[in-house]
């Protein structure tokens, strides 16, 4: 996958469009989010959501042998020290999920719109314009 040459100027708008955006099963979940930021990156479409609920999510994640195996079968290896625009993997109140790297944080969506998360809850980050 590579980046457009615009891509910080996309992310901000992203990250802007999302802000007020409440957190919806298939729609604007975590995997969902992390998927769109891919599309409007790279221009490839990564994933197509199949769940639009915590349990249909949590079938489709299993089925794909967690989000880790998941993200790593459609984006490959993760990466170390992960940079601005990568997808990451993070420990958000105990649970996997997937956002963006922000700098310091890393956003998602969350139930009033988008979350911060610092960075030390990186587990895992994959580079787009790898």
């Amino acid at each position: 996958l590579m980046l457009t040459h615009d891509w910080p100027s996309q992310l901000a708008q992203f990250l802007t469009e999302r802000e007020g955006m409440p957190f919806a099963w298939g729609t604007n979940d975590c995997v969902t989010f992390a998927a769109d930021w891919v599309r409007l990156a790279t221009g490839r479409d990564v994933f197509t959501a199949e769940h639009d609920s915590a349990l249909s999510a949590a079938r489709e994640i299993e089925k794909r042998g967690g989000l880790l195996k998941a993200v790593t079968a459609v984006l490959g290896e993760p990466t170390e020290g992960a940079q601005r625009g990568d997808v990451a993997l993070i420990d958000m109140e105990g649970r996997d999920a997937l956002g963006v790297v922000q700098g310091i944080y890393v956003a998602g969506p969350g139930e009033h719109g988008l979350m911060l998360v610092d960075r030390d809850q990186i587990k895992a980050s994959w580079r787009l314009n790898a």
